[in-house]
């Protein structure tokens, strides 16, 4: 093999070598960022946290107590994931008390041919003051508004809630 051939494949190696390096400095960046965020749960600081990154999202903070005041006084049947992208595009699902979405057949939101969504990807429960979505570990991660679900973020009316292939907007009939 020539000389100058052997060159080229000494650095494609070394490159791959870094790029997986630096690829396992990002998997450990995310994982400690995710553990501080744990920790702002445990801390009970979480609901300040939440809102300080949501309200950076896309609405001001008039707009956003105006939405607030509509998820308190909803009843657990008026809000309705709308899906706008995905196998189920256009189809409306009732959240209840616990919604559990994912590829699972035991899911409430069942998405069977979508696989970039885990088995049990998150669940939307029903608290005293609205929805809450929580990512349960998936792989790809929940998406609400452009933010990546690392700890539980209430949902409004309006907001944007990607998982796996699927587009979804929280709606209220």
């Amino acid at each position: 093999m020539p000389v100058p051939l052997l060159e080229l494949f000494k650095y494609v190696f070394i490159a791959i070598v870094w790029l997986f390096f630096l690829r396992v400095l990002r998997a450990i960046w995310v994982e400690v960022k995710s553990s501080e965020n744990a920790k702002k749960v445990a801390s009970g600081s979480v609901s300040d946290w939440t809102a300080s990154h949501r309200t950076a999202v896309s609405i001001g903070a008039s707009e956003r107590s105006k939405v607030t005041s509509q998820v308190v006084l909803g009843g657990v049947g008026d809000f309705r994931l709308l899906a706008l992208e995905g196998p189920f595009q256009g189809r409306e699902f009732r959240l209840k008390e616990e919604t559990v979405i994912g590829r699972s057949e035991g899911c409430d939101i069942a998405l069977a041919d979508d696989n970039f969504a885990s088995s049990k990807h998150a669940k939307i429960e029903r608290r005293d003051d609205g929805f809450w979505i929580t990512d349960l570990g998936s792989t790809n991660g929940t998406v609400v508004n452009s933010l990546r679900v690392s700890v539980p973020i209430q949902l409004m009316k309006g907001d944007l809630v990607k998982i796996g292939k699927s587009l979804f907007e929280v709606v209220q009939p």
